[in-house]
């Protein structure tokens, strides 16, 4: 008699997880779903035209409107990269060109309880040197944090390498945002307009909305905080382990020049491709780059750091740096940090026995037994040394730069993410490697789906882990609801002190097993 019961009890869950979920958008109806954690999710919703064929190499385009129902139920495409452990499941897409260049897509959380107040936007940028990542990778999943947080998770494509940043004197137009190059940068302003303006039908408050990103996605964060066009488009920022990076448009033009150079010599133009480039007129120039190949240009490597940010004077100010020092930004509460062992994720790159491929094999397989003398080349000792020192400068550097902009800014709050507990070796090889902190406060311990941090999860840190997170959130709800980590706090948890330039008093806190501050210059 319990079979029938049992049954129809399946059959409920399997309609609910496949019941729908829509609101109007500005281009027409989108169509979601229920998701993980009691939420309602629209994923892959275009926020601009694809920047494809006459729309490479320029300035975003509004998306344009739709007569039917838009189906929001899977990711959009990743943005065109070279497979990475950041955008790929599998060591065989290593180094293979993935995703498309029509990839300006975001993806929305919302919690699917019912209520009459407004929700804060928490607006997420992902990470990876600006040249790879993915808002598909499950760390980024915004279901968790929505519930937890009680607020609206939006996740958002940018274009990434070439397709980003790509600044030229012949590709100079009378639209000045064609012109700038910052791609990135105006990718993210037109999702954040698009956020803005479609805030309502979310039930999400447009004057309350938090950027946040690490890595890459921290450096976009500084992008937006310097640019003149987000004003007013954003009112508080979180920064994990990113520094502002911006450069001379001589720069940008240099690094498109190699492009240009080396594409015109793999299409069969010319076995010279700087001197054949020499009486090309800029009609010519901007053809032929609208009709080589995406696959050419994601493969056209120029260098291990990806240039961004030029300082064009129009989406970035052209003092760059300077210009931040002098207060000329946009003044919103900011949460900065950083990892303790920041440098690891490099020194175990550049001293693994391991290619890449045998490395990420097994970070996406923790069973496999592997010990440390397996993964580094160098001794324990010296690991540490240089691990412990570039860690160091990151942090040295992050407080110069907080020093700066305390002068014009009372509500920055610093932390250092400590907690370390990862099964062996990873511990050693990688400790609180960065990214960890990110994972942590966005809340996805994702062991089921394959990604680069499958490794990091045990049954022996689990409650530890579980514990930090909880902990953490108090925090980062506060702060995205209020513009104050300690609006609401409980009263086990220690209150976060801002940043001060005064010497000794407490400036900073740490997230480990016991949170605490300190007054560590």
């Amino acid at each position: 008699m319990k079979k029938p019961a049992i049954i129809l009890t399946s059959l409920l869950i399997s309609f609910s997880t496949l019941a729908t979920e829509s609101f109007q958008s500005t281009e027409g109806k989108v169509v979601g779903l229920l998701d993980k954690n009691q939420t309602i999710s629209f994923k892959g919703v275009p926020y601009a035209k694809a920047p494809t064929g006459s729309l490479r190499f320029k300035a975003p385009r509004p998306a344009e409107r739709r007569i039917f129902a838009y189906n929001a139920k899977k990711f959009g495409s990743s943005c065109m990269q070279i497979g990475n452990v950041f955008s790929v499941t599998s060591p065989d897409e290593l180094g293979k060109v993935i995703g498309s260049e029509d990839c300006l897509f975001l993806n929305i959380w919302k919690p699917q309880k019912k209520t009459t107040e407004k929700r804060p936007v928490f607006f997420w940028i992902h990470g990876g040197s600006n040249d790879k990542g993915t808002t598909t990778d499950p760390n980024y999943d915004g279901a968790y944090f929505a519930s937890t947080n009680d607020a609206i998770y939006v996740s958002v494509n940018y274009r990434l390498g070439h397709f980003g940043a790509f600044y030229h004197p012949l590709l100079q137009t009378d639209n000045p945002l064609d012109s700038s190059g910052n791609f990135t940068t105006l990718d993210l302003i037109q999702a954040l307009n698009w956020v803005k303006n479609n805030a309502e039908a979310l039930g999400a408050d447009a004057n309350n909305i938090t950027i946040a990103g690490q890595s890459a996605g921290c450096m976009n964060v500084w992008g937006l905080i310097q640019s003149p066009l987000a004003k007013d488009l954003f009112h508080k920022a979180i920064c994990s382990a990113g520094l502002p990076n911006t450069y001379p448009t001589s720069v940008g033009t240099a690094k498109a020049s190699l492009v240009m150079y080396k594409l015109i010599e793999q299409m069969g133009y010319a076995s010279d491709g700087e001197e054949f480039l020499k009486d090309k007129s800029p009609e010519w120039v901007r053809k032929f780059l609208q009709l080589v190949p995406a696959e050419m240009i994601a493969k056209a490597n120029t260098g291990v750091v990806p240039f961004q940010h030029y300082s064009d004077g129009v989406v970035l100010p052209s003092g760059g740096w300077i210009d931040l020092t002098l207060g000329m930004y946009n003044h919103v509460p900011m949460i900065v940090g950083a990892t303790k062992d920041e440098f690891s994720a490099v020194g175990l790159l550049s001293f693994s026995k391991m290619d890449t491929a045998e490395l990420f094999t097994h970070m996406l397989n923790p069973d496999m037994p592997v010990r440390f003398e397996d993964l580094i080349s160098i001794s324990e000792g010296q690991y540490k040394l240089l691990v412990n020192s570039g860690s160091a400068s990151l942090h040295a550097t992050q407080d110069s730069i907080l020093n700066s902009l305390r002068v014009y800014n009372k509500e920055i709050y610093r932390y250092h993410f400590n907690w370390d507990r990862l099964p062996a070796p990873w511990d050693k090889a990688l400790g609180a490697l960065h990214g960890l902190d990110a994972i942590f406060y966005l809340g996805n311990f994702t062991t089921e789906e394959k990604s680069f941090a499958n490794f990091a999860w045990n049954e022996e840190n689990k409650s530890s882990r579980e514990k930090l997170r909880k902990e953490m959130s108090v925090y980062f709800k506060n702060f995205i609801h209020f513009g104050n980590p300690n609006a609401k706090l409980t009263d086990d948890l220690p209150k976060w002190p801002t940043w001060s330039l005064v010497p000794f008093k407490e400036k900073r806190l740490f997230f480990n097993e016991t949170i605490s501050t300190s007054n560590v210059d």
